[in-house]
């Protein structure tokens, strides 16, 4: 699996959860009508081993949310997209033992009229030409010969593809399977990630604006570093317009409406102008993530995440980096609840861009429901993370954390995660809402503001070693230039 560097290296409800309806086809799943609730729990089978700790509270009703499929659950079959690594590859695979499915031994309510479990196939496919290729394609085959309990299970060995096709090949299995889970060979899983993917799958299928569903979240803001806290809206997920690969499951129908854009764009002669991070602009022809974002933007769609993480990256050497970096690491659920309770994106609080930033319409509506300020009629871009290109802006109004000449209000920067500073009116000057003009780009301003986003990412305590002084370009071409030096070395 590859880290595609610094461009991204994620109302209490009732606890009636709806049951899980007798299994069909996944392509049947996907097509039932979505019916009304004023609320969704989504459809999950509880563990035989978990019991109630404590009774939630009755809250009023919230706006509807994601609305359930009376249809059965998706069930996406696994895909593990192998290259090189056998070590890697067994450490996942034997994580893959304790997964929960629902309809297996150690789970209920989920078999077809005729009592068996709904089938979870399996297919581990691995890209060729490596040095190791015949250690993986033992380690593959010889865990795939002990047996996997949930429905078949094959090794697919593929002439060399490379990253990007080799990834958009494993994508198309959507097509076969009606749903599929991606799992790179330097990813464990937790064991509620079957079940995860599911429940999220089946709650995104009814809105086309939601692209994919993440197994896990980055617990960090991949242009900065500096730690990503998502607004607590009470819900069970989350939505960023990044497709973090930790873990990533989609529809066959958002597959295609993904593999369609990407055609269409590959068929265009002028290159695609679609705005992003200048960090994507230092990336190679071998990673699929830049076009993945581009699509997100371009369309206006988002993934689907959850708070706590199903999976994690090991973040073992492979074709971008010679070394191994525990960087990626996050906690893994090691139980999956009785139901997850998911907003959609018309109700959620959560909601973030491509630069990890939130929407201005989820600020508004923090902002009208909180008491916030009145922000005017006026559109405003959110430049919390001080992340943007300012050419790139398109509104006259901005909301940020860099320095500016001139401020139409200002807020202080102590509540987590920034933008409550801005609907809790926190008095101070660290954020201010002024016109794109007004702010003040200047070297000096630059290090004002890294160090005031450092200060705020450290909760106020001193650095260790000195006062913090790297800019976002020095972080970027950091990681630029060892990826850079790990492929001239294996060029040469």
């Amino acid at each position: 699996a590859s880290a595609p560097t610094t461009a991204i290296t994620r109302l209490a409800a009732s606890a009636i959860a709806f049951p899980a309806a007798p299994s069909t086809a996944n392509r049947d799943a996907l097509g039932r009508s979505m019916a009304p609730s004023s609320q969704f729990m989504a459809p999950q089978t509880p563990s035989p081993s978990r019991t109630p700790a404590v009774t939630p509270a009755v809250t009023p009703a919230i706006t509807p949310a994601i609305t359930p499929a009376i249809s059965p659950a998706i069930s996406p079959a696994i895909v593990v997209m192998a290259y090189d690594r056998p070590v890697a590859l067994a450490r996942l695979l034997a994580s893959l033992r304790h997964l929960q499915i629902d309809g297996s031994h150690d789970s209920h309510d989920s078999h077809g009229s005729d009592g068996e479990a709904a089938p979870v196939d399996l297919v581990i496919s691995i890209d060729d030409g490596g040095a190791n290729r015949a250690e993986v394609l033992s380690t593959a085959r010889q865990w795939v010969d002990e047996g996997w309990e949930h429905g078949k299970a094959e090794v697919i060995q593929r002439p060399r593809l490379g990253l990007v096709d080799h990834f958009h090949t494993c994508g198309d299995l959507t097509e076969r399977f009606g749903a599929v889970v991606l799992l790179e060979d330097d990813l464990t899983v937790g064991p509620g990630a079957h079940r995860w993917a599911s429940s999220a799958l089946t709650a995104a299928a009814g809105d086309d604006r939601i692209a994919g569903v993440s197994l896990s979240a980055p617990w960090f803001d991949g242009y900065r570093q500096h730690r990503f806290e998502p607004v607590l809206d009470g819900s069970d997920g989350f939505f960023l317009q990044v497709p973090w690969f930790h873990g990533m499951a989609w529809t066959d129908d958002m597959w295609r409406r993904y593999r369609s854009w990407r055609s269409a764009n590959a068929a265009a002669d002028a290159p695609d102008q679609t705005a992003i991070h200048e960090a994507f602009d230092s990336l190679d022809g071998d990673e699929w993530f830049p076009d993945a974002v581009r699509y997100l933007v371009a369309t206006d769609r988002t993934y689907l995440f959850p708070r706590l993480a199903h999976a994690t990256n090991h973040g073992d050497a492979g074709q971008h980096f010679d070394t191994a970096s525990p960087f990626f690491h996050v906690p893994v659920q090691l139980d999956s609840p009785p139901a997850w309770h998911l907003l959609g994106l018309d109700e959620s609080l959560a909601v973030y861009d491509d630069h990890m930033e939130p929407t201005e319409d989820v600020l508004r509506r923090l902002c009208e429901r909180f008491g916030g300020p009145d922000l005017g009629e006026e559109p405003i871009t959110v430049d919390l993370a001080a992340n943007r290109d300012l050419d790139r802006v398109r509104t006259e109004r901005i909301i940020t954390t860099r320095p500016v000449t001139r401020a139409a209000a200002s807020w202080g920067t102590t509540q987590r995660p920034l933008a409550m500073n801005v609907v809790n009116q926190t008095p101070g000057d660290g954020i201010s809402l002024a016109l794109v003009r007004d702010v003040d780009r200047s070297p000096a301003a630059d290090r004002t503001t890294d160090d005031r986003l450092a200060d705020h990412d450290r909760h106020g305590r001193a650095p260790r070693g000195g006062r913090f002084t790297r800019t976002v370009r020095d972080r970027s071409r950091q990681l630029v230039d060892r990826r850079r030096a790990t492929r001239d070395r294996r060029r040469g």
